[in-house]
């Protein structure tokens, strides 16, 4: 049997997720997926709020200490890491909302529409994008951007 997989993006506002899927997957895969690689990441992020406008310079980066000449050696030579709050929301399953481009020629220029039969197959195609939004909200996408410096 051959290998049915594709990588799809699934996008919200400035976020992006990519899944590998089976190509006959239904948008319940999809939204399972998709909420398994939510939760390894923490959640998602919300609204306008100060964490959108964030430059990615803010990102704490762990840095390595190392202890002085009055530690033990064991002590002195653990590198140590600042950890990372996540301030982000996991949504429920049922919270998900799965859209597909109302015109796969101008997938962001077009918009979105609900995948309404969520059980049944799709046909998805390698590198497809779909949109996603909780379920009181409106499909919103930014196209993302790629510096080719």
């Amino acid at each position: 049997m051959s290998n049915n997989t594709v990588s799809v993006q699934l996008c919200r506002k400035k976020q992006a997720f990519i899944v590998t899927v089976n190509a006959r997957s239904s948008a319940l895969d999809l939204k399972t997926k998709l909420l398994e690689m939510i939760s390894a990441v923490g959640g998602l992020r919300n609204g306008e709020s100060k964490q959108e406008d964030e430059s990615e310079d803010d990102i704490p980066i762990p840095v390595p200490t190392y202890g002085d000449d009055d530690d033990s050696e064991e002590e002195g030579n653990a590198a140590t890491s600042t950890s990372v709050k996540i301030h982000g929301e996991v949504p429920r399953l049922g919270d998900l909302v799965i859209g597909e481009p109302k015109d796969p020629s101008n997938v962001y220029g077009g918009g979105f529409k609900d995948i309404q039969d969520e059980k049944a197959q799709l046909d998805l195609k390698q590198f497809g994008i779909f949109a996603f939004r909780l379920y009181d909200e409106k499909f919103q996408v930014q196209r993302s951007t790629v510096d080719n410096h």
